[in-house]
């Protein structure tokens, strides 16, 4: 896969738009190296043959038929969340996404409410910084059905999440990760709740659209608006990167890297 930044005049003119481009060849690479990463997001793979063994059942069969959504557009929705999170990891200065918001589900079909991902890009894991970068990112997947408006929900879904569910969501993701022992990371989450405290530090906003490469429509940009408007006004701290990913046969894709983790977590 290449990434492109993609100036597109007259759209958010003060953001930055890059396009991550998957042809067949790494979406099969891309398949096969993330199929554990893709099988942690939904379950520990220790608790996963765990359950299995005391269940007497295929680990791997257990993980396709009971933690992947059976429901089309949730199946849909998880994975394109998942497919954010492995290639923003590996962005420009490897932000850190450390909850695993999938597994917090009561049932496989269930929606999951609020921000899709809370991360974070830090200097020192010991010491704030104004360098520190919290990062919110709302996905937008479409494998099957199409929607004009794709790019701009996105958009408008990460400023409304921003606004009125990033506090709470923040509380939670801190309270998962204490529970989880991830102590450190709780911790580093720590400092963004209150800038009177912990000193101020940037916000970065990505929507992101996964989409099925053959149905993209490049007119769909132009819902986006010229500028992003802050919900705070001008603020030289923020700043949005919008990305769209574009993946060939996306829900054959999808299904390649299910079973691919399923293979893998019989296997080890």
């Amino acid at each position: 896969m290449h990434w492109v930044r993609e100036p597109i005049e007259g759209i958010l003119e003060n953001a930055e738009i890059w396009v991550c481009v998957f042809d067949a060849e790494n979406s099969q690479r891309f398949a096969e190296d993330n199929a554990m990463n893709l099988l942690a997001c939904f379950v520990d793979p220790e608790i996963l043959c765990e359950l299995a063994n005391a269940d007497g059942v295929d680990p791997g069969d257990m993980f396709l038929n009971q933690f992947i959504p059976d429901n089309p557009s949730l199946k849909s929705g998880d994975i394109g969340e998942i497919i954010s999170k492995i290639l923003l990891e590996g962005w420009f200065d490897l932000p850190k996404f450390p909850g695993y918001r999938w597994r917090n589900k009561s049932h496989r079909n269930e929606p999951i409410q609020g921000p899709d991902l809370i991360g974070y890009v830090v200097n020192d894991p010991e010491k704030p910084s104004d360098d520190d970068v919290l990062i919110l990112v709302e996905t937008k997947t479409r494998s099957a059905s199409v929607k004009s408006r794709i790019a701009a929900i996105a958009l408008e879904d990460a400023i409304k999440h921003y606004i009125s569910d990033l506090a709470n969501s923040l509380l939670f993701l801190r309270s998962y990760l204490r529970t989880s022992g991830l102590e450190k990371e709780a911790t580093i989450l720590d400092r963004f709740t209150s800038p009177h405290n912990y000193g101020r530090y940037h916000k970065r906003i990505i929507p992101t659209v996964v989409h099925n490469q053959s149905s993209w429509d490049d007119d769909y940009w132009t819902e986006l608006p010229g500028e992003y408007v802050s919900p705070d006004g001008y603020d030289p701290s923020e700043e949005v990167h919008f990305i769209l990913v574009k993946i060939p046969n996306l829900p054959e894709f999808m299904d390649q890297i299910c079973q691919a983790a399923a293979e893998k977590v019989n296997d080890d």
